[in-house]
């Protein structure tokens, strides 16, 4: 039920215009017209899905960092293969020479598989310059009001409380205090 409720906050928060549509939702990228990169031994081979489209396809890429439900985690070339619930958070992608990528996601999955492997699946992602910071604050302000008068335990509670979680994650990263 969390994870229902957690996407419908991201699609409450999408339709409030918390962050304006970008290119980043129809993007695919690919670096072989054969359809598959070989990474390097220093590399990692990415791919990053949402439900409608793929955001970063078998593209080589130095790191990932990915917001773990119990931490954030930085996922490297020969790291070894494991499975990670997202939170609500920043997902950044450093390439070769020093390029780097970051998308908010509002949860989904990281897995790192043997072979320098990594996919990333979400709901949803936006670009952190997407975000409309006065419609963040106060969607933030109705999701705190719904919480406070809010049976205790009650679903509107719970729902409420994943909303702030939300929301409060996006607002750090656009260094915006909620």
């Amino acid at each position: 039920m969390l994870r229902t409720v957690s996407q419908r906050a991201w699609s409450v928060a999408r339709r409030q215009a918390v962050w304006r549509p970008s290119a980043v939702s129809v993007r695919c990228m690919a670096d072989e017209a054969d359809g598959g990169a070989v990474a390097a031994d220093n590399e990692i081979t990415l791919n990053f899905a949402v439900a409608h489209s793929a955001v970063v396809n078998n593209k080589p890429a130095t790191r990932v960092t990915v917001p773990g439900r119990g931490g954030t985690v930085g996922i490297e070339a020969k790291a070894p293969p494991f499975l990670t619930e997202l939170r609500p958070g920043v997902v950044s992608i450093e390439y070769e020479k020093g390029e780097t990528e970051s998308f908010f996601v509002p949860g989904g999955f990281a897995f790192n598989h043997k072979g320098s492997k990594v996919d990333v699946s979400a709901p949803d992602v936006a670009k952190p310059e997407d975000i409309d910071v006065d419609a963040l604050r106060q969607r933030f302000e109705e999701a705190k009001q719904a919480f406070d008068v809010a049976a205790a335990g009650s679903q509107e509670q719970a729902k409420a409380s994943i909303e702030l979680e939300v929301f409060k994650a996006i607002g750090a990263e656009v260094n915006m205090k909620l």
